[in-house]
């Protein structure tokens, strides 16, 4: 496999979002146990479109805002939801630096703005600007288009020129895998939080 071109997701590949992050906001918003169990598929999609950041923000707090304890605002759910930005390790930076000596390295994520912005203070306060990571970023809110879309890996691939044979994949979900190899994408799935245990990153990074 001759690899040019690297493409990270951001959430639990490049940052670390703990699985009790989302308990703690669940508990934060008062959405209690009984609720999650009895709309767990629409709380579920919610949480994505809040994350996607593709439709109108305060139309999705709105409907969030159903399921939370009485007293809930729409700026406390935004405030609570955003710590779905996660820590980044700064060793994680360190290799993605080394990383472009030898590859194209792009970012593709399932991103809204305001999680995105905190993401780039993040970066910044282990004293990394975006462009000293990525040669391009992909975030579905400016994309309107979401993984596992086809068509935002389509629209990558245009703008980038990249040989998608020639193009390594990491992301934490199985679908946003699939979808990629199906476009002839190299991919690698990561157990959350863990990219520094999958094999692709241990030997790019060492290469580097």
């Amino acid at each position: 496999m001759s690899i040019k071109n690297i493409i990270f997701d951001y959430g639990n590949v490049i940052a670390n979002i703990p699985p009790e992050t989302i308990l703690k906001i669940f508990m934060d918003l008062g959405i209690t146990q009984e609720t999650q169990a009895k709309h767990r598929d629409r709380i579920k999609h919610l949480m994505h479109d809040f994350i996607d950041g593709i439709r109108p923000m305060d139309d999705v707090l709105n409907d969030i805002l159903v399921y939370c304890k009485p007293g809930v605002t729409l700026p406390q759910i935004r405030a609570i939801i955003t710590d779905l930005q996660g820590e980044i390790p700064a060793e994680r930076l360190h290799t993605i630096v080394k990383l472009r000596k030898k590859y194209k390295v792009y970012l593709l994520s399932n991103i809204n703005e305001v999680i995105w912005a905190n993401c780039v203070q993040c970066m910044m306060n282990l004293g990394y600007t975006v462009p000293d990571l990525f040669d391009e970023i992909f975030l579905s809110c400016r994309m309107g288009i979401a993984k596992p879309d086809p068509r935002i890996y389509k629209q990558m691939i245009e703008k980038t020129h990249m040989i998608p044979e020639e193009s390594l994949f990491w992301d934490d979900r199985e679908d946003n895998c699939e979808a990629a190899e199906k476009l002839g994408i190299h991919a690698s799935w990561v157990k959350q939080n863990e990219v520094e245990q999958n094999a692709d990153y241990i030997q790019l990074a060492q290469n580097a």
